[in-house]
């Protein structure tokens, strides 16, 4: 059932938060033969493209290798988009994947986005248990899925909220969202190429963010906190899980290799490279310590770091019962936080 609709937040520049002109085509989610032209920026004048229409809204686009390696994957999908089906476009992005990204690792990432929906219901649902549990009464409006990936929370998210954006810098992701979306005919959801660093809305102007696998793809996660305690209106809570740098439990998920994170930063990526020659550039877990630094500076007090639902992953509930009850024990609950393979986020804004 969709939810009683609401104003979809209009984006507005990132650079100087100015309203923009012709942004209408974008709030109906379509083929991607939807409108192509730009939106200019009332204040400082700059242009925003949109590309098989979805707008562009990243500050700083500079032609580098990813780019040019997206938007070719971007318009291999966009040829393939009618007659594929939203499995088919996986496996055709994921083939054009680089080795030295992926080497022997292709068909785990390929498995994993299929069966993210499933997962990502599941884990929007462990959300807002958790957040109605520790910060309840959040306002009701519109949602933001920033690093929407390619849209397998954004279904969850439609069920719940009368509107939903979904912000991702991937522009061949989006096209994939896109696809996703034809199975909610009736959603309003509006999909937006943007980075975390500028988000292109306006203060206040969500009642709920979450961030779904995305925190360890954050090189620098305080400018994201803070745009991401800007656009939260008041009363609005966050939510996100985070892989834990410090894991003693599992092998990092990326990579499939145990200990990385306990090597300084600056050593991960040759050591990753050395023993798996895959290429470690895009990837910063963060550690319980310093998920805490960073969010005692924005929210204050109004925060907690937990232990996610296994569920959410597929686990066991036995499993969750028991790491449960291990929580409940003075000292060792703690100290078991700070090793765990992952945490879950909340925050609300007082």
């Amino acid at each position: 059932m969709i939810p009683n609709p609401v104003p979809i937040p209009q984006p507005v520049c990132p650079v100087c938060r100015s309203p923009l002109r012709d942004t209408a085509a974008d709030a109906r989610p379509g083929s991607v033969d939807a409108a192509q032209d730009p939106a200019g920026c009332a204040g400082c004048g700059a242009v925003y493209p949109r590309l098989y229409g979805i707008l562009d809204l990243r500050p700083d686009r500079t032609p580098s290798a990813w780019d040019d390696a997206d938007r070719e994957t971007a318009d291999v999908l966009a040829a393939a988009f009618s007659a594929a089906t939203y499995s088919e476009l996986v496996a055709l992005q994921q083939s054009r994947r680089r080795e030295s990204e992926v080497r022997g690792m292709r068909a785990h990432y390929t498995g994993y986005l299929l069966g993210q929906e499933d997962r990502s219901r599941s884990m929007v649902d462990g959300f807002h248990a958790g957040l109605d549990r520790i910060f309840p009464g959040g306002p009701a409006g519109a949602a933001l899925d920033l690093g929407c990936g390619s849209g397998a929370g954004l279904a969850a998210l439609a069920g719940m909220y009368g509107a939903v954006v979904g912000l991702e810098p991937g522009l061949s992701n989006l096209i994939l969202a896109k696809k996703a979306l034809e199975s909610l005919p009736g959603a309003r959801v509006l999909l937006i190429r943007g980075v975390g660093q500028a988000l292109p809305f306006g203060d206040g102007a969500f009642g709920y963010v979450q961030m779904q696998n995305v925190i360890e793809h954050v090189l620098d996660a305080d400018p994201v906190v803070d745009e991401t305690r800007r656009v939260l209106a008041a009363g609005g809570r966050f939510a996100a899980d985070s892989r834990n740098r410090y894991d003693l439990f599992r092998r990092e998920p990326h990579v499939h290799l145990r200990g990385v994170g306990f090597l300084p930063v600056r050593w991960q990526k040759p050591y990753v490279w050395f023993r798996k020659r895959i290429r470690y550039e895009q990837t910063r877990l963060w550690s319980y310590g310093e998920l805490k630094r960073i969010l005692k500076r924005r929210f204050g007090k109004d925060f907690r770091i937990v232990f996610p639902v296994l569920a959410a992953y597929g686990q066991s509930g036995y499993l969750d019962r028991w790491v449960r009850r291990v929580g409940r024990i003075p000292c060792l609950g703690g100290l078991l936080l700070r090793f765990f393979p992952s945490h879950w986020v909340f925050t609300c804004k007082r």
